[in-house]
């Protein structure tokens, strides 16, 4: 039943990515500079996730792979609430996003 509900509570928090360009269109851009300002925490996201792979591989261990990845996203959801600086909530989409590749 934990399973279930940790699974659960994992694609509710992760669902965020299809509407990444909604909360980068938040940001106060028009439409085609919105589009072009999901591509650096995309790719930053790319990268993060190929290097915790990679070590994961190595290691021959999981759990911390998986853990503060998701701790860190926490973290830029955190962010992405409390504030309203727009250059803090574009840092919370780099935070958030390395969580869901």
């Amino acid at each position: 039943m934990s399973a279930a509900l940790a699974l659960t509570a994992q694609v509710i928090g992760l669902s965020f990515n299809a509407y990444f360009p909604t909360l980068a269109a938040t940001l106060g851009y028009d439409p085609t500079v919105s589009l072009l300002l999901c591509v650096p925490p995309w790719g930053l996201a790319a990268i993060v996730a190929f290097i915790v792979a990679r070590h994961s591989d190595k290691v021959g261990d999981r759990y911390w792979h998986i853990v503060c990845p998701l701790a860190v996203g926490m973290f830029g959801f955190i962010i992405a609430l409390t504030t309203m600086n727009t250059a803090a909530r574009y840092i919370s989409l780099y935070v958030l996003s390395p969580k869901d590749v």
